[in-house]
């Protein structure tokens, strides 16, 4: 975190053999947090997901594979929960689900750990 904003930073896949780096500033006001967890999936993966909280803005940041997916939030009836493209982040007390439209709706259940 800075002391203007928060950066936000995600790779973007434009071709398979080129990356290219975009940073996003959030501006920060009064409440904005950068909330880190980990958390153990029913497949075996282990998740690691930075919450970024900036006024009207919520991300979760979410590591898969190496890869990190910038989701944004949407409303929720309970929890929260935080699309990107086709897929779902979507947290209630100390359990999350993913669920991925790009592998048939396959829906894995995780747990917060330490």
């Amino acid at each position: 975190m800075t002391e203007r904003g928060i950066i936000v930073a995600a790779t973007l896949l434009a071709l398979p053999a080129a990356a290219q780096e975009v940073a996003v500033t959030l501006p920060l006001g009064p409440g904005a947090e950068v909330i880190a967890a980990r958390y153990a999936c029913e497949n075996g993966r282990d998740v690691p997901v930075q919450y970024v909280n900036a006024g009207a803005n919520a991300l979760a940041l979410v590591t898969l594979d190496e890869e990190v997916l910038v989701f944004a939030g949407v409303v929720s009836g309970s929890g929260s929960r935080y699309v990107s493209g086709g897929r779902e982040w979507w947290i209630k007390g100390d359990t999350a689900t993913f669920t991925d439209q790009f592998d048939e709706g396959a829906a894995t259940e995780c747990t917060a750990g330490e």
